[in-house]
């Protein structure tokens, strides 16, 4: 199951570019999910989604001139739908396909620094496997890459 988003990939704008920008190194990321509408889906599944997450990773000098929205859309294989990044606030839709010919579309929230990214996301999907959730992404980087 695809959690994260996508529709036609819309360029970004200069200004929005340069304040996604983060720093490279080692990022911590933290991942909640708060809530969760799936039809049909066994409580200890939903259970297991809602179970926070962290993990690290390592950001390269190329992924982070990306920003944090491309490498999320590159590692989901979405389309930035909308994006607009004004004195650090994020308001963005990935739109992704979904595995069973549906799609999945996450309006996302946020703030970026060039070393901490917090984003909120209200995620939709459509399809055999219709869902629906929210949940918080915090990123800080931590170091330097081992």
């Amino acid at each position: 199951m695809r959690m994260l988003p996508v529709a036609v990939l819309i360029a970004i704008p200069t200004l929005a570019h340069a304040q996604m920008q983060i720093q490279p190194g080692q990022w911590q990321i933290q991942e909640s999910v708060t809530s969760v509408e799936m039809p049909g889906a066994p409580p200890q599944l939903i259970e297991q989604i809602k179970t926070p997450r962290t993990r690290r990773q390592c950001i390269t000098p190329a992924e982070a001139a990306l920003g944090p929205l491309e490498i999320m859309r590159a590692k989901d294989q979405c389309k930035i739908a909308r994006q607009s990044v004004v004195d650090g606030k994020v308001d963005a839709m990935l739109v992704c396909d979904g595995a069973d010919g549906g799609s999945v579309n996450a309006v996302i929230t946020g703030t970026v620094t060039p070393t901490k990214v917090v984003f909120n996301a209200a995620i939709e999907a459509s399809g055999a496997q219709a869902y629906k959730m929210t949940g918080t992404q915090s990123a800080e980087r931590i170091g330097d890459c081992p």
